[in-house]
């Protein structure tokens, strides 16, 4: 959990208690970050966890002990609803006045062997959120040039913003592809749609068309030739019918 000075376009709504008109600065400075792990776990497993808890205590979804005793459940309930934009009290349980998103991805939990595309927005210069990638990141060579990684950047941002899709696939795909000993490989990289989902959603924002996107690159991936798509890993498939329908049911991820 982690506070931020503004919602970056967000889906997710604020709610809670509003500022008052006497509210000082002082008064309504951020509290400290505080960082927590639970277990993510799936819906049927959070109903039977659910429902054994209120088996022993009919009142327990009452009582604000509940986020203390079994995070687990408290955190995944708040996640569910959130995706699924209910109301519920939980929320109060954690801030008066609270803004609570649920996001793909935390910038600050990436190591420095791999940078997600998106990172090479020339936007994210400063962000203090970005930290120490900022300085790890290079654009331009000492020629001056396009570095590779923010080049291929540019070629995707630009081909989702004209439906060329299939230029993006394929520069994500050359850039991980190699040759060792006479045979084609790729070596390991992000999911070439995790990349082009991310850096569209970083730039586009709410005006993406998600499930457009979805369709083109199962579309588009699919051109690729065979001996490529054959070395592809599985994580480079396009998304099944099942997750397609599961994310028109929930409300869409905030990227960070």
């Amino acid at each position: 959990m982690r506070c931020i000075d503004e919602t970056r376009n967000s889906w997710y709504q604020s709610g809670g208690l509003q500022d008052s008109r006497n509210t000082t600065p002082e008064k309504s400075t951020a509290p400290d970050e505080i960082c927590l792990d639970v277990a993510f776990v799936s819906p049927l497993v959070l109903r039977r966890e659910l429902e054994t808890i209120l088996t022993s205590d009919k009142d327990a979804m009452k009582n604000e002990s509940l986020r203390e005793t079994h995070p687990v459940v408290f955190w995944n309930l708040v996640y569910y609803l959130r995706r699924l934009s209910l109301p519920s009290h939980l929320f109060s349980w954690i801030s008066q006045r609270h803004h609570i998103r649920c996001v793909f991805d935390i910038p600050t939990q990436h190591d420095d062997c791999k940078i997600p595309l998106y990172f090479y927005n020339p936007n994210h210069d400063g962000d203090p959120i970005f930290g120490v990638y900022n300085q790890k990141i290079q654009r331009r060579s000492e020629d001056g040039k396009d570095s590779m990684a923010y080049s291929s950047w540019k070629i995707v941002t630009d081909s989702v913003n004209r439906n060329l899709l299939f230029k993006a696939v394929q520069t994500l795909v050359n850039s991980s592809r190699l040759v060792k000993n006479g045979s084609v490989h790729v070596g390991a990289h992000f999911p070439i749609f995790r990349d082009i989902q991310f850096a569209s959603i970083d730039v586009f924002g709410r005006a993406l068309l998600r499930d457009s996107l979805d369709s083109q690159y199962d579309t588009e991936s699919n051109k690729l030739p065979p001996k490529i798509k054959e070395i592809l890993p599985l994580q480079d498939h396009p998304l099944s019918q099942v997750t397609r329908a599961c994310r028109k049911v929930f409300m869409p991820l905030d990227l960070f």
